[in-house]
């Protein structure tokens, strides 16, 4: 991915966070799927990875693995508000074509792309830029980083801060 790309995809996130009035490090995700008309169902053992779809209502639900830590199912539920918004165009004149019951991979592009670009999402979304610099900061001890200690504030899991700070060059 390109600097740019990953730029506009952060970009993308802030914004949506400030339009939804998210200030917090540990916000209630499931409340801003459902205040942005969305539903999040937890299903056991999909057979595939965790999904977007339009529902019959114009409205999304998000496909979960119950199975899955709360602090991976966090993050994947950010992923696929990430499809949503970039993918799926919801909230966009776009939206309109896509049918219920379609998932959010109908996007054109290749599916490694569009992975990497909710991951992306997923990251900023939860873990803006600057706070999350700031606070890899406050939690150093000066030679080293402590991703746990910041997993415990955004209140996901290790491997997610671990992919952001290397996605922001701190390590």
């Amino acid at each position: 991915m390109t600097p740019e790309k990953r730029n506009l995809i952060d970009d993308i996130a802030v914004t949506l966070r400030s339009a939804m009035d998210i200030d917090s490090e540990d916000f209630d995700i499931a409340g801003t799927v459902a205040d942005i008309g969305g539903k999040i169902e937890y299903l056991d053992g999909l057979l595939s990875e965790e999904c977007v779809v339009k529902t019959a209502d114009n409205g999304f639900c998000i496909r979960i693995n119950r199975k899955h830590p709360a602090t991976r199912q966090r993050f994947a539920i950010a992923r696929e508000l990430g499809h949503l918004f970039m993918h799926m165009k919801y909230g966009y004149d776009e939206w309109a074509q896509v049918r219920p019951g379609e998932k959010d991979l109908w996007a054109p592009g290749s599916h490694m792309n569009l992975a990497e670009e909710a991951n992306e999402f997923a990251a900023a979304f939860l873990m803006p830029a600057d706070g999350f610099i700031n606070m890899a900061k406050e939690t150093s001890d000066g030679t080293y980083f402590y991703p746990g200690k910041i997993a415990e504030r955004y209140n996901v899991y290790q491997d997610a801060v671990v992919y952001r700070g290397k996605m922001l060059g701190l390590w």
